[in-house]
């Protein structure tokens, strides 16, 4: 079963151990292919991979993940529901690679995608990712306008990391505009929701702990069935 592995994984990855999240998606493929599934039903492990090769600036890396799980997941049957990750992804790493004609039109593709099948959290995400693009290429507007719409699905969804990022675009958007009351209105609310993370962080970095004494204590109670199967067997 390669799930477990991939949730795995996407706790180390928003715990930010990244080696350790890489690790995990990539046995979750490993174990796929064993299992005779194919890839295609796993093709977000590819995408998570990609992100993660951002993050750390390794864009050749990041390319080659995000195409293999942008390809894989059209094929997708079981989870094509959340196949937008998967156009996200190679959007973010061409606006990473500062392809802004490519990014944009994966960002509109993912939030048409997420929208067909109500997926309102992703689709929050890529209109986050659509403003994040207008604010490299400083169109504050476009910017302003697609911020707005994912800030607003934030406050009907209580989706809080991405009020954090659309309320920082908005402020600093608003600044360049020489907009101050609009600029620190969303600077105060971007301040509550950055307090709000942090609480969620501590909670996550407890789920954590517990989670590798529980990984722990597994490990060791194979080690100790282990070795009392030997000694069933000898005696």
């Amino acid at each position: 079963e390669a799930q477990p592995y991939y949730l795995r994984g996407l706790l180390y990855r928003e715990m930010g151990d990244d080696q350790n999240a890489i690790d995990q998606f990539q046995l979750s493929l490993k174990v796929q292919e064993k299992s005779g599934e194919p890839l295609s039903e796993r093709y977000f492990s590819y995408s998570q991979l990609a992100m993660i090769y951002i993050k750390l600036q390794k864009l050749d890396s990041a390319l080659v993940f995000a195409k293999k799980g942008y390809n894989l997941g059209v094929q997708a049957k079981r989870w094509i529901k959340y196949y937008s990750l998967a156009i996200g992804a190679l959007g973010r790493t061409y606006l990473a690679l500062q392809n802004y004609g490519l990014a944009g039109e994966l960002f509109r593709k993912a939030i048409a995608q997420s929208g067909f099948y109500n997926n309102i959290y992703f689709q929050t995400r890529n209109y986050n990712n659509l403003a994040t693009m207008f604010n490299q290429m400083k169109v504050n507007d476009s910017c302003i306008y697609y911020a707005g719409i994912s800030f607003k699905l934030c406050q009907d969804h209580n989706f809080t990391d991405f009020a954090l990022e659309a309320s920082q675009l908005l402020s600093n958007a608003y600044s360049s505009e020489r907009k101050s009351d609009s600029a620190l209105k969303y600077m105060k609310i971007f301040l509550e929701e950055k307090d709000s993370v942090f609480s969620q962080s501590n909670i996550r970095q407890f789920q954590q702990a517990k989670f590798d004494e529980i990984q722990r204590q597994q490990e060791i109670n194979i080690v100790q069935e282990r070795y009392h199967d030997k000694v069933r067997f000898y005696s």
